[in-house]
């Protein structure tokens, strides 16, 4: 069994995320509305380009970021073993245009918010049956984060986020010791 590359693995969780629909008390008007408008994966370098490119015209969004692997290994007399881990940092954000801005952290009129956009994401997640055996998900660490726009003249305060850290299973390597 080799490593799954953190390229699959990323397939693995947009394909998850583009199928997640709204919860049946929030689609009443649409049944099969998505959760997210826009699921992507991003480099650090090019998360703010796509945050710019899309914020201003989607409201629910999920951006992918690769955030590194950690292997733990085990040997014994005939056997090598690594397990790879890899960390995905989720930025979900949800767009809200009522006047005191608290809908995009907690919902309201037309927003589900971020806490129960991450709650589903993470119920989803944590359950889901991938196609790949080598494949799972653990969330890890999760916080509020607003991304500022650079020009607030505007009144924008920015962008209510949360950013989640998943610790996803990405197989094992196991080698015979000569």
């Amino acid at each position: 069994m080799a490593f799954l590359h953190t390229n699959d693995a990323i397939a693995l969780l947009l394909e998850r995320l583009a199928s997640l629909t709204l919860p049946s008390d929030e689609s009443q008007a649409n049944p099969a509305e998505k959760l997210f408008q826009r699921v992507g994966a991003f480099g650090a370098n090019r998360l703010v380009s796509a945050m710019r490119a899309v914020f201003a015209s989607e409201q629910r969004v999920c951006f992918i970021v690769p955030g590194g692997d950690t292997y733990s290994g085990a040997r014994d007399a005939l056997m090598l073993r690594s397990v790879r881990r890899t960390r995905l940092a989720l930025l979900i954000a949800d767009q809200a245009f009522d006047k005191d801005k608290t809908a995009a952290l907690v919902g309201g009129p037309g927003n589900l918010g971020i806490l129960a956009m991450k709650d589903r994401v993470i119920d989803d997640l944590v359950t889901a049956k991938f196609s790949r055996e080598d494949f799972a998900i653990e969330p890890a660490e999760g916080e509020p984060l607003v991304i500022a726009e650079a020009d607030q003249k505007s009144g924008n305060l920015g962008r209510e986020c949360w950013l989640q850290w998943l610790a996803c299973y990405a197989g094992e390597s196991r080698c015979a010791i000569p």
